[in-house]
């Protein structure tokens, strides 16, 4: 089929509704729904029959699975009413598929237009594109030429009349690129210390220095720039005092620069930036079909990731894995990265690659420019003066999820290697930082978890309880609750620390005066464990006993308002087996996400479950019956005065009421009480 031009007509198609795929659609049309196709025989019987959609989606099967059993038992999944269609097909392997035809060419309304990808990511391949995106970023987007006078305290001068060395030079309103690249176990040998550092101002031998470093320079060079950032060098490394005040002008470093590079295929110092372009990326299928008389040629490869765009069956860049290098990327003013297959740009105006899948400034779905499968992180990170509190306030958990899944080699930089970008809203809110939450945002900020992933035993860093910097090294996530109007924060509480950008700035009486709902509760973690529990260890399947108290009225409400009182009242577990009329009642069930590991044996996490303590933070929405969420807290004596009950958070548990009400109608249970948490 592949090697003729098939005639066919756009007729309508119960199998892959073709009619719709070149169908107009209006810009920020979001109303489009994924097809998933399980039986292979019959697309192919009706790509024989001539449907279009399914000759093409026959062609994308057969060349993803040669296998004929395997393809059998395949299925493939497409979206259909949107601005670009995506094509996945799952066997015990998933393939993201990339169908496309060339620009210029005629092209299905909904089949992406892009180009075919160079043998290598060199620059003889690939210098045009790269000084096309430089003049139209140069000549069209203000917000990226906006002049600046900062300079580095150091830089590498590449000295364009020496070919063979580079000299660490001290210079004021210079135009200068900065390199970000992963450290990996490679160390230069030049690496600036307060030893070396007056040899490396007389000079660095060019070939002395890793792969990546001298790529970096050929790159730099290749631009017309003459200096060069890079944090090896320009930062002595045996210095703390140095280390601490060049990380401080990290965001002025960033944004400042002309062009940020970044090797992002490369895991370590001595990968380089260059890779060769994978065959199935550089070789794709092609097939011709005559649509209605026109013919088109159409291109089947694998989808070529992108930034950020893990699923379905791509792999992140080297880069994309670390902390540290997620505000370098953010903070550019221009970021160019060469990835395995490709080269990515990305300034604050426009996203676009060598494969030009990202089509343009402006993507037709939502209007902000980004690469396909990812969150416009960069471009929103430009506006932020445009945000009002409560959209910077989201922006920076969604900055926090995607950093809180990155590699740190020291757990104490959680805060410094993101201190850049808190800098840079610092600027625009004007709010106090609090150890990784904003002092605007605090009861939104506070309602975190953890996903779950394994840890070592203990907390891997020193800091108040409460903030998600403190948890275990586990992807943060906010889940979309309800705030309950019981929960609120005393503003002027925190105390010991000094509102700066590292944990240990904190000190350890730090702590949060909160308002809310307090009660006593026992969680019974099930005995099997499905799936999930057996990928995240840190997250288990219970059952949750609330306890009520023996005592009157009148003792409940010296309880309220005081954090004194909650654990002296006599309880006893609620009885959730029986209704009053002698009923059989469901137990309450639940998830509880842990913090850290703060057991070493399976039966010690079951003890100290036992006897916990719910703050409730808020309720599900649209749920029925309704869930709630909220931290779980255990007693501390440590902190304080004696009489005080200090309380330390542990972990997060969100579970079933078993009341089908809403949060307006539902009664929640609990002593309100002032809790002092550490």
């Amino acid at each position: 089929m592949a090697d003729s031009i098939m005639s066919v007509t756009s007729q309508p198609c119960t199998i892959c509704e073709f009619e719709k795929w070149n169908k107009e659609t209006e810009i920020g049309n979001k109303s489009g729904h994924e097809r998933i196709l399980e039986n292979y025989e019959e697309v192919q019987e009706s790509a024989v029959l001539g449907c279009a959609g399914c000759i093409i989606l026959h062609e994308a099967w057969i060349w993803c699975i040669p296998d004929k059993e395997l393809r059998s038992k395949a299925l493939i999944a497409f979206n259909i009413d949107m601005s670009k269609m995506y094509f996945h097909l799952f066997t015990d392997y998933v393939f993201d598929v990339d169908i496309f035809t060339l620009p210029g060419q005629p092209r299905l309304k909904h089949i992406a237009s892009a180009s075919l990808l160079s043998p290598s990511t060199e620059l003889r391949y690939n210098m045009p594109r790269i000084l096309s995106w430089i003049e139209s970023c140069e000549r069209l987007h203000e917000r990226c030429s906006e002049v600046t006078r900062f300079t580095p305290f150091r830089l590498l001068d590449l000295q364009p009349g020496a070919q063979d060395c580079v000299r660490l030079v001290y210079a004021t309103n210079v135009r200068y690129a900065c390199l970000s690249h992963c450290w990996g176990s490679t160390r230069s040998k030049h690496l600036t210390t307060r030893q070396n550092i007056s040899a490396n101002e007389s000079g660095i031998p060019l070939l002395e220095l890793p792969k990546t470093f001298q790529d970096a320079v050929y790159i730099t060079k290749a631009l017309g720039i003459r200096y060069l950032w890079i944090d090896t060098f320009c930062i002595t490394q045996d210095d703390e005092k140095d280390w601490e005040t060049q990380a401080s002008l990290m965001a002025a470093i960033y944004e400042n620069a002309y062009i940020t590079i970044a090797a992002g295929a490369s895991d370590d110092n001595d990968g380089g930036f260059f890779s060769e372009t994978g065959e199935r990326y550089k070789k794709p299928h092609k097939f011709h079909l005559s649509i209605d008389g026109i013919d088109h040629e159409f291109y089947v490869r694998d989808a070529v990731p992108h930034p950020g765009n893990e699923w379905p069956g791509g792999r992140l860049l080297p880069l994309m894995t670390r902390a540290w290098t997620m505000q370098e990327r953010l903070l550019a003013k221009r970021y160019l990265c060469f990835g395995h297959n490709e080269i990515f740009w990305e300034c604050q105006e426009d996203v676009s690659c060598s494969c030009t899948i990202a089509d343009g400034p402006f993507n037709p779905c939502d209007g902000k420019p980004k690469f396909r499968g990812c969150e416009p992180l960069k471009y929103q990170c430009s506006l932020l003066n445009d945000l009002s509190s409560s959209e910077l306030g989201m922006l920076w958990r969604g900055l926090v999820e995607e950093y809180s899944g990155r590699d740190l080699t020291k757990p104490s930089d959680k805060l410094p290697a993101l201190a850049g970008l808190a800098e840079k809203f610092q600027r625009v809110s004007k709010s106090p930082f609090l150890a990784g939450l904003w002092d605007t945002n605090l009861r939104e900020d506070l309602a975190w978890h953890t996903s779950g992933n394994d840890a070592s035993f203990g907390r891997v860093r020193k800091g108040p309880s409460w903030t998600w910097a403190a948890a275990c090294e586990s992807r943060i996530r906010w889940p979309p609750i309800q705030l309950h109007k019981t929960f609120q924060v005393n503003r002027t509480s925190i105390h010991g620390g000094s509102q700066g950008f590292k944990l240990h700035d904190y000190a350890e009486g730090s702590h949060l005066s909160i308002h809310g709902l307090i009660q006593h509760v026992s969680i019974q973690i099930n005995d099997e464990t499905d799936d999930l529990e057996e990928a995240c260890p840190l997250l288990r399947r219970c059952q949750v006993v609330e306890w009520i108290r023996n005592n009157s009225e009148h003792s409940q409400q010296l309880a309220r308002g005081t954090g004194t009182l909650v654990e002296s009242l006599e309880q006893e577990p609620r009885d959730e087996a029986t209704e009053v009329d002698g009923n059989e009642k469901q137990t309450n069930y639940g998830t509880v996400y842990a913090d850290y590991r703060f057991w070493e044996k399976e039966e010690d996490l079951r003890e100290a479950l036992k006897h916990v303590y719910f703050l409730l933070l808020g309720t599900e929405n649209d749920t029925d019956p309704l869930w709630i969420d909220g931290m779980i807290l255990k007693q501390r004596r440590d902190q304080g005065d004696e009489s005080e009950v200090c309380y330390e958070r542990i972990g997060w548990l969100r579970y079933c009421t078993l009341e089908s009400v809403t949060e307006s109608e539902w009664t929640p249970r609990g002593t309100e009480s002032i809790v002092t948490l550490f």
